[in-house]
């Protein structure tokens, strides 16, 4: 997860440096796939033209996936083995397959092998959405209206990072800075290098004179969104 081809930096209220975390460079178009089913890493859609529905499965290539993580991956033909950064990929949500030379495998199987992860599928895209979190990171609770749901690592909590994520997508970050910060805070910890869009749609700063629950004291939500204004209206 640590590969990096660009960075992206907000400044906000109270001087806090926020979400300092690098990004890999995206294909927003769905051209070039003959089989109408696409993949959304992260947040990220991700042009692979290997990418398939097989037994109601997503599968995709395996080196365009790892590539993404900047992960390494390796390939027993043998066996059919398949490695990821050292794991074991599963087959018992179906067996690999190896494609004029391109190996590829379920989406959810390599998603398991890089540990923490939350996946959906958006049929009218017909993508399957993956988005892999750092370890400790949970689900604090269910879709919240024009958001969707709230994940973070609780030792993190108040000031987070929190991952913002709708049917397995990654739509935006959010830290809280409390009103009695006071201080510059520069690489907020917590992401592991983790992979965000290189685009920016839209940026939120929400006062809170009384907290609320979960952050009980006056502080900001501030969100960096990855969705349209127009997306982010239909999340129920």
């Amino acid at each position: 997860m640590n590969r990096k081809l660009g960075a992206i930096f907000a400044t906000a209220v109270l001087g806090v440096t926020l979400f300092p975390f690098s990004a890999l460079a995206d294909d927003e178009s769905h051209v070039g796939n003959h089989s109408g089913v696409h993949v959304n890493y992260n947040g990220t859609n991700v042009l692979d033209s290997s990418a398939r529905m097989k037994n109601n499965r997503v599968y995709a290539s395996v080196k365009a996936f790892s590539s993404f993580y900047g992960a390494t991956y390796t390939w027993e033909s043998s066996t059919k083995t398949l490695k990821i950064n050292g794991n074991t990929v599963s087959k018992a949500y179906g067996e690999f397959q190896k494609d004029d030379e391109v190996i590829i495998a379920p989406v959810i199987a390599m998603a398991e092998a890089l540990g923490n992860f939350t996946s959906g599928w958006d049929k009218q895209s017909m993508t399957s959405n993956v988005t892999i979190l750092p370890k400790g990171v949970v689900k604090l609770g269910p879709a919240v209206p024009q958001m969707g749901e709230h994940w973070a690592n609780p030792k993190n909590m108040p000031l987070g990072p929190i991952f913002g994520i709708y049917n397995g997508k990654l739509v935006f970050l959010e830290v809280m800075p409390d009103k009695e910060l006071n201080k510059t805070v520069h690489d907020i910890p917590g992401t592991d290098g983790l992979p965000i869009p290189n685009k920016v749609d839209h940026f939120d700063i929400d006062w809170n004179p009384h907290g609320h629950e979960g952050d009980p004291v006056p502080h900001y939500d501030i969100h960096e969104y990855f969705i349209s204004r127009a997306e982010q209206n239909q999340i129920q």
